[in-house]
């Protein structure tokens, strides 16, 4: 009864990422990883569903699915993907990076999206200009929605590429381009000086 009314949306994203001969694996949830706890909040029901291992060779090594707000009478549940990116050149104790996708449409509210720019701190905007220039990038905002870069000073050392967008294999959302497309942001950051000591 407990397995039938457990959400699988995890277990769908992983299903999704198998389908696109990305290699990955579901992490057994009672090892408690430290990393279930990024970009949680238990207090505002903000829950971990647990992590997806990585294992092909990626700047992305683990993905956290967290479910921000349960299905009620006023709607579906809602979801945050989070894509962990190992970075040890971010020292642990440093002021927090962010940056943001911002997408302009025909209608300020609907209507396809004709451009998709990223901003973030006086100290993001080379990183910013470089994402927004890319046309790879562009597409997979477009797709996928907004997108969020977040470091995480003492909780993890490195960055995180998030999505309120929830992938799942029918239809397939996770392609081999989109995959492709958040690897190439997760190795923008990586390689940008900011954040250094």
């Amino acid at each position: 009864m407990q397995e039938r009314l457990r959400d699988k949306s995890r277990d769908r994203m992983a299903a999704s990422l198998e389908a696109a001969d990305i290699q990955a694996e579901m992490v057994d949830r009672d090892l408690g990883r430290p990393e279930e706890k990024i970009r949680t909040m238990q207090l505002l029901g903000k829950t971990s569903l647990g992590l997806i291992d990585i294992l092909a060779d990626s700047p992305i090594s683990w993905i956290n699915v967290v479910r921000t707000k349960r299905q009620d009478k006023n709607g579906p549940a809602r979801y945050r993907v989070v894509f962990g990116i190992p970075d040890q050149s971010i020292p642990m104790n440093h002021k927090q990076l962010k940056l943001k996708t911002f997408r302009k449409k025909i209608f300020p509210l609907f209507g396809k999206v004709t451009d998709v720019s990223w901003r973030g701190e006086a100290n993001t905007s080379l990183l910013a200009k470089t994402l927004s220039e890319d046309e790879e990038i562009d597409r997979v905002v477009t797709d996928l929605g907004d997108m969020w870069i977040f470091t995480h000073p003492n909780e993890f050392q490195g960055w995180t590429i998030e999505t309120n967008k929830l992938f799942s294999p029918h239809p397939p959302v996770v392609t081999i381009d989109r995959w492709e497309a958040l690897k190439k942001i997760a190795n923008y950051v990586i390689s940008s000086p900011i954040g250094r000591p």
